[in-house]
């Protein structure tokens, strides 16, 4: 179970003790966060020692696997509350962007939820930008998977990148049904969700991490069915990489 240790709380107005509000809020989180994995890793290991003690083939193992399946989506949350509370900080180093839609496109595959679908990538070579490949790449999955989730039977995923004036701009478009109009202005507030079991912050983290980048994240539904997410970083990350 992976912790993300990076950044502090953004500051706000001051709180109690002139500590920052948003800032006290961020730490009474990541503590939170913290207490709940620490608990979850200690109840795993109970579970798993309990589950190694039965017969083989005995009927209580099911108990047991359903058990740790309801820790690891517990745990999901918590370390999804670690990534927002915390303030990215980019560590920016000069990346091909075909190379990171390709790492990212692997790594959906291995996603239960978007191994049904198919995914294409396009983007022109030797596109560089200084960015960081944790951060954007934990963005770019993020949205990735939004998409799948999206898709109710198999369908296509599809990642591109291209330059624009001013810009470098990667779009991850998905085959699906589109984004009800009426959520369009709520699919980047934290905790909002219509999945019964998504905790609303998978578009919040990647809309933080892209603006810690100095980017953009825009959400639209494309004629035909379908939608798209659009990342616009400024090209300044470009001509950084490129000297």
């Amino acid at each position: 179970m992976q912790e993300n240790g990076r950044g502090d709380a953004a500051e706000g107005p001051a709180g109690a003790g002139g500590m920052p509000e948003k800032a006290l809020l961020g730490d009474l989180a990541v503590n939170l966060a913290h207490e709940i994995k620490n608990g979850l890793t200690g109840i795993y290991a109970a579970m798993q020692i309990l589950a190694g003690a039965l017969p083989p083939g005995d009927r209580k193992r099911a108990w047991f696997d359903e058990g740790a399946l309801e820790i690891k989506r517990l745990d999901a949350t918590a370390q999804d509350l670690l990534s927002f509370a915390g303030q990215p900080a980019p560590q920016r180093t000069p990346a091909d962007l075909g190379d990171l839609l390709r790492s990212v496109a692997q790594r959906a595959r291995n996603r239960p939820e978007v191994r049904p679908h198919r995914i294409e990538v396009s983007a022109p070579p030797d596109l560089v930008v200084a960015l960081d490949p944790v951060l954007l790449g934990q963005a770019l999955l993020n949205l990735v998977g939004n998409a799948a989730q999206a898709m109710p039977s198999p369908g296509s995923i599809r990642l591109s990148a291209r330059r624009a004036e001013g810009s470098v701009q990667i779009e991850i478009q998905d085959s699906g049904p589109g984004i009800p109009p009426e959520h369009l202005d709520s699919i980047f507030v934290p905790f909002f969700t219509t999945k019964s079991r998504g905790t609303g912050l998978g578009l919040p983290i990647a809309k933080k991490n892209v603006e810690a980048h100095g980017g953009t994240l825009r959400a639209r539904n494309l004629e035909g069915g379908g939608s798209a997410f659009t990342v616009e970083l400024p090209a300044a990350e470009v001509e950084l990489a490129e000297r």
